[in-house]
């Protein structure tokens, strides 16, 4: 599945984000495969329906019925939104970003990066919002937290 690969800029939590951004890319052949490699970071809205499909077929597509895998899809991509998308409906206040590896134009692998609250005595995380933990009493810190992390099947382990 090709991705959109057009660049935009916003600021959430007072952070830049550089939507389509292009992280790495290699030249064709460069990485021993015959093939180009590019890692950028979402472009935060159009390219979230395609990862969700990725997502749910990498991570279940061999092991559930069709039905159960678009379903799952489906809700891959309400959770892909809320973290990700450009105008989240979540009222967190610190960036996330997702980053995908694209091969000749096609999706290989994702990774997201989001920071969350880590409640220390209840070893909890928590999305970060303007609300913090429900008492307020609990020693709290700030973490990146590797979310979405699938690579396509037939790549994993080389």
């Amino acid at each position: 599945m090709k991705l959109d690969q057009r660049a935009s800029t916003s600021t959430e939590g007072g952070v830049q984000v550089d939507y389509g951004r292009f992280l790495y890319e290699s030249a064709e052949g460069e990485n021993g495969s015959g093939s180009s490699l590019t890692l950028r970071i979402s472009n935060g809205n159009t390219d979230l329906p395609s990862v969700s499909v990725f997502l749910a077929e990498q991570m279940y597509g061999d092991d559930v019925p069709n039905g159960q895998v678009r379903e799952l899809g489906r809700l891959e991509l309400k959770d892909l939104k809320s973290r990700y998308s450009k105008q989240r409906r979540s009222k967190t206040l610190e960036p996330s970003c997702l980053i995908l590896a694209e091969e000749d134009g096609f999706l290989v692998g994702c990774v997201g990066l989001d920071i969350q609250q880590v409640d220390i005595a209840g070893k909890k995380l928590k999305n970060i919002d303007r609300s913090g933990f429900s008492d307020g009493t609990e020693v709290e810190v700030k973490t990146f937290v590797l979310a979405n992390l699938v690579v396509r099947r037939e790549r994993r382990g080389r």
